[in-house]
């Protein structure tokens, strides 16, 4: 699945599987305004319409963004104005557009690299599609469907009447959709995407934020962990999955804009991309992370067997992937919905681990503000203010509980330091203060409770 997002900041093309997971970028420079996309997945080629030095233009690259060219420009066609609408006509091998401002329908005959134009009995289509060598648009001008002969225009009939406003149109039918490409079967042994480069051909591509196994490219690599004493020759641990050489991304910046979970570099002169955009977010609130499991396995390593953060360890000269289902989750609290959901960084295993609902046994989940995860016993916490209390749950939601409850009026932010075994929480009520308790929410003790007004967020430094 390939999507464009154009934006002040960002305009870029995008390619993920069809459940929208393991995300990546496949063009981004030079775009400004993608308008429509199109695909030739039998040859492996991929076709966008933009804005490229003032002027419009149509290109052309494999399917994983190599090989670009532009096929039209407005410089050699003045028709070639907000050309929209791309589709493909597998047929003939030529890509139909509508040039939206010009109106005119227009197409690329690859068989002799020419632009020719499609006669029409009317001047205003704002959306097409080829079907057994026929072209169907939609005309503003009459607020029709119309079909004709794809080449000439001739015999233009109207399928349906008012119906106005049409931006897309697509012919829903399975034998359309067939043929083979290099991905066909099993994804062409790649552990994220498959991008076909060609019909004989096809690359392996990482989710933003992993990186390709130099050992084997059709593997990725999401971060590493370091053992300074083990080598090559040593056989992995029993629990881990590979040894590679290649790091992935270890450190990144994860923040929430309100509907969208992001992720930046450190490093404010790298622009490499770190975690592929998350959406269908409504208010998040508060977000944070398990980076997984790490066991003893270096003779030099005294650390018993605990969960780690990334960057924790030295630099790596050995990564380790390690094979455990809660690997790699971004969690964050929807404070509009009422609920904590999860993610793999790839984007992959999506789930709302805690949710609004009504019953005996627990409090409703309403409005969450505060979100820590315990990395070592594998734990939430977050903090529901409209119920002024604090809530624990395993990394999947089960085994919930209320571990903190009274003489607070509305709990905000919420931290825990796994390893000294405590919890830490601002209340904004009508006496802000700041408390610590232990994880089971024992030994409660306020910290601070002058000087301090509304908190909005707390963190800890581990060091």
């Amino acid at each position: 699945m390939y999507v464009s997002s154009s934006g002040a900041n960002t305009n870029v093309i995008l390619a993920a599987n069809l459940e929208g997971e393991y995300l990546t970028t496949v063009v981004s420079d030079d775009l400004f305004q993608v308008k429509s996309l199109a695909v030739d997945p039998l040859r492996g080629r991929l076709f966008w319409s933009h804005m490229s030095d003032d002027l419009h233009v149509i290109e052309m690259s494999a399917m994983d963004g190599s090989g670009r060219k532009v096929l039209v420009s407005q410089r050699e066609d003045a028709d070639l104005i907000s050309p929209q609408s791309l589709c493909m006509d597998m047929d003939s091998w030529r890509l139909y557009w509508v040039n939206v401002e010009s109106g005119k329908i227009q197409y690329y005959n690859f068989s002799t690299s020419l632009v020719q134009t499609v006669p029409l009995k009317h001047d205003r289509p704002s959306a097409a599609v080829i079907y057994n060598g026929l072209l169907y648009y939609a005309n503003h001008e009459d607020s029709a469907i119309h079909v004709c002969n794809k080449t000439d225009g001739e015999n233009d009939l109207i399928l349906r009447h008012n119906t106005g406003n049409v931006l897309s149109l697509r012919i829903y039918d399975p034998q359309i959709q067939t043929g083979t490409n290099p991905c066909s079967v099993n994804k062409g042994n790649c552990s994220h995407l498959c991008l076909p480069v060609s019909h004989i051909d096809r690359v392996c591509k990482c989710a933003t934020g992993y990186n390709t196994d130099s050992d084997d490219p059709t593997k990725c690599v999401g971060k590493c962990l370091c053992c300074s004493d083990l080598s090559h020759n040593d056989p992995p641990p029993a629990h881990v999955e590979t040894v590679v050489s290649v790091p992935g991304i270890k450190e990144f910046l994860f923040y929430s804009i309100n509907w969208e979970l992001k992720g930046m570099p450190l490093n404010e002169d790298n622009s490499t991309q770190v975690l592929g955009s998350i959406s269908r977010v409504s208010m998040a609130t508060s977000i944070d992370f398990h980076a997984g499991i790490a066991s003893r396995h270096c003779s030099n390593n005294e650390i018993p067997r605990y969960r780690l953060a990334p960057g924790s360890l030295a630099p790596c000269a050995i990564a380790l992937t390690l094979g455990y289902p809660e690997l790699d989750y971004l969690y964050w609290a929807d404070s509009d919905h009422g609920t904590v959901t999860r993610i793999k960084r790839d984007g992959t295993g999506r789930e709302v681990v805690v949710e609004h609902f009504e019953s005996t046994e627990s409090i409703p989940v309403d409005w969450l503000t505060g979100l820590a995860v315990d990395w070592i016993a594998g734990n939430i916490y977050w903090t529901d203010p409209k119920f002024s209390v604090i809530e624990t749950a395993r990394l999947n939601g089960s085994h919930r509980y209320v571990v903190v409850t009274g003489n607070m009026d509305r709990p905000t932010s919420i931290a825990v330091d796994p390893v000294a075994g405590y919890l830490f929480w601002s209340d904004a009520g009508k006496e802000p203060k700041l408390e610590r308790a232990r994880l089971d929410g024992t030994e409660r003790t306020v910290i601070v409770n002058e000087s301090i007004s509304s908190i909005n967020d707390i963190a800890l430094d581990y060091k």
